[in-house]
This record gives C-alpha cells, sequence and structure tokens, in this order.
C-alpha cells in the first residue's frame, strides 16, 4: 500500500546502498513494483507439501473441479461442522478457513 510504498522510497533515498528483500504471495504488479525498486524478482511455484483446496457449501465438501468430495456431518456441538474438517488436518498439517 501506500504506507510501503513511503517507506520504501525514504528508504533507498537517504541510504542508497540498502539491501530490501522483500517476499509476498499476493503483489498482482510485480514486475512494475521491481522496476519501480530497481530490484530482481525471483519466482517459484515451489512447495514442499501440496496445496489441497477444498470448498463447503451446506453440508457438501466440494474439491477444486467442482466435484462432490464427500458430505459433511453436523452435530449439535458443530452445526457446520467446520471443528470436524479442521480436526482432519490438525495437529499435523497448517489450515486455513476463509469464511
Amino acid at each position: 500500500g501506500v504506507s510501503v510504498e513511503v517507506l520504501v522510497s525514504k528508504l533507498l533515498f537517504a541510504c542508497p546502498e540498502v539491501q530490501i528483500l522483500g517476499m509476498s504471495a499476493t503483489i498482482p504488479n510485480l514486475p512494475e513494483v521491481a522496476r519501480w525498486m530497481c530490484a530482481d524478482v525471483y519466482q517459484s511455484d515451489y512447495r514442499p507439501v501440496p496445496l489441497k483446496e477444498h470448498v463447503k457449501v451446506g453440508q457438501e465438501l466440494y474439491d477444486v473441479d467442482r466435484a462432490v468430495v464427500r458430505s459433511i456431518e453436523a452435530t449439535e456441538d458443530d452445526p457446520q461442522g467446520l471443528a470436524a474438517l479442521v480436526n482432519e488436518v490438525c495437529p499435523d498439517h497448517s489450515v486455513l478457513i476463509f469464511c
């Protein structure tokens, strides 16, 4: 955002010899940012662990190809079935949930 842009501009002006290492998975205009910073870009699709994506709609769990993987059982304590899904993954792996 603007705050980072101002900070980097001031830093590069005050200390032209400074080296900045930045990492992001969400910069859509990375080549443009790199040109602005006179920087090199390193991109990689390498993942040490495969990424598995699923979407839950109602009680159905879908893969990224929109195929039903299975139905999720609701309980009184977990009516959406989210706790059961998280428990399948944790503590051996990480999980990120968007609601």
